[in-house]
């Protein structure tokens, strides 16, 4: 009889932590998942390096349901395929910063210029650049350009 009470008492006490702890096994287990299909991931993204477009959009439909680190492991394989020839993109930013150097040089203008001051110097380039007056075509063309790479940089459209 006593072993029956002592029988009963573990399958409680077992029952017990079984049911407070479920929820954590079986979320550990989910999260186990998708760390293994997340690996799966990587493993075929070196495989088939060319269908990495494909697979990030696999991941980030995925990461709807899974979480935040998923859609993180999914934005570093799209970082990864992309690779240095995409690096170009963002080197062109220098670019711009070398235009704008070059217009603000070819209007006359000063580091921290004023709105009122680059169209004045614009009106004044325009006139030495304009065919009307002794310039050229492709000088007017150029202070244009210049005044609407200023125009951009600073929001003044």
């Amino acid at each position: 009889m006593d072993a029956l009470i002592v029988i009963i008492a573990l399958w409680v006490l077992g029952s017990y932590v079984f049911a407070a702890l479920a929820p954590l096994l079986f979320e550990l287990l989910g999260y186990a998942i998708a760390f293994i299909f997340e690996c799966a991931c990587v493993a075929l993204l070196f495989v088939l390096r060319g269908a990495g477009i494909a697979l990030t959009w696999a991941c980030r439909k995925a990461a709807r349901g899974m979480g935040l680190g998923f859609l993180f492991l999914s934005i570093l394989i799209e970082e990864w395929r992309r690779g240095p020839e995409d690096q170009q993109a963002y080197d062109d930013d220098d670019d711009d910063d070398d235009l704008y150097e070059a217009a603000r040089d070819l209007l006359g203008l000063r580091p921290g210029f004023t709105r009122k001051a680059f169209e004045r110097a614009y009106k004044a380039a325009m006139k030495r650049a304009h065919p009307d007056a002794g310039g050229t075509t492709a000088q007017a063309q150029k202070v244009n350009k210049a005044r609407e790479t200023i125009r951009r940089a600073h929001g003044w459209a």
